[in-house]
């Protein structure tokens, strides 16, 4: 058994759980998260470095003094640390029961993989996004069931050490849906709250993604418009153009459809297909043939 490591930072000191801990990050995420954070931890080409478990312990257990002076220990990140369940399961048969296993995470994976991992696991740091669902899929491009059906497993087994970040995202959320997602955590008996606001890169401007036979697309300022050139024949070119809208004001767009949300039509799956590359926006737009930002 092995995994893909991002990076492993040593002698962090009270942001990653108690004490003096060592934070590893893993390759691979359940999500797509439109400002991520750790995009190395979703990008198929890195190359990493893959670790058995009993690898990671020999590298890792230098800082064991650290670690038991300070009531420190190893925290799991990413990406998405709860898909290599199995591979913290044998780490933590090696390191034994002297140093803290601290997660963090989004819980947005199968309801078994926190089923067994749970009895190995000492602290639980979990990335809520939002609670509002049409928000959490927007930024993530998944919904938010299995976050939610996983985070009350954990309350209804009795899991004490839960810290719960709940942040503002640019565009995304506001502090009306921050204020309701708060509610409902407490609600379920959850007080270690943190509000922050993600730090997006300042190179971070745009974003687009292919979901469910659409393509979304937003720029700094929230809102873009995305132009289909099709050429007709002899006669001249035909232009479509369709509107994204500002997810947090959608009102203020008077266009006749009055969509909202996420609730609009895109460029379909065998139009987005055909350009033949990915449609991505990292500073300025970079984007295929036949289509411009404006």
């Amino acid at each position: 058994m092995n995994a893909k490591v991002i990076g492993i930072s040593r002698h962090r000191i009270g942001v990653d759980g108690p004490g003096v801990t060592t934070l590893v990050g893993f390759h691979g995420c359940s999500l797509s998260c439109k400002y991520c954070l750790n995009p190395q931890s979703i990008a198929p080409k890195f190359k990493g470095k893959r670790y058995t478990p009993s690898q990671l312990y020999d590298e890792i257990k230098n800082d064991n003094l650290y670690f038991l002076a300070t009531g420190g220990g190893v925290t799991f990140g990413g990406g998405e640390p709860l898909l290599q369940y199995k591979f913290i399961k044998e780490f933590r048969k090696l390191s034994g029961s002297d140093w803290k296993i601290n997660i963090e995470t989004a819980l947005n994976v199968p309801l078994e993989n926190v089923e067994e991992i749970l009895p190995y696991i000492d602290n639980w740091i979990v990335d809520i996004k939002d609670i509002d669902n049409e928000i959490y899929h927007c930024y993530t491009g998944k919904d938010n069931d299995s976050t939610i059906q996983n985070l009350i497993l954990l309350i209804n087994r009795g899991v004490k050490n839960i810290k719960i970040r709940v942040p503002y995202i640019k565009n995304f959320n506001d502090k009306e849906s921050i204020s309701k997602s708060i509610a409902y955590l407490k609600s379920l008996g959850l007080n270690d709250i943190e509000q922050f606001e993600y730090k997006i890169p300042k190179e971070i401007k745009y974003f687009s993604e292919y979901v469910n036979d659409k393509v979304y697309a937003i720029n700094e300022n929230g809102v873009a418009s995305v132009k289909e050139i099709v050429k007709v024949d002899k006669s001249g070119i035909e232009i479509r153009t369709y509107t994204i809208h500002n997810l947090k004001n959608p009102e203020i767009y008077d266009d006749k459809d009055h969509n909202l949300l996420c609730q609009r039509s895109e460029i379909t799956k065998e139009q987005y297909e055909s350009f033949g590359k990915t449609w991505v926006f990292e500073g300025y737009p970079n984007v295929p043939d036949g289509i411009q930002i404006v």
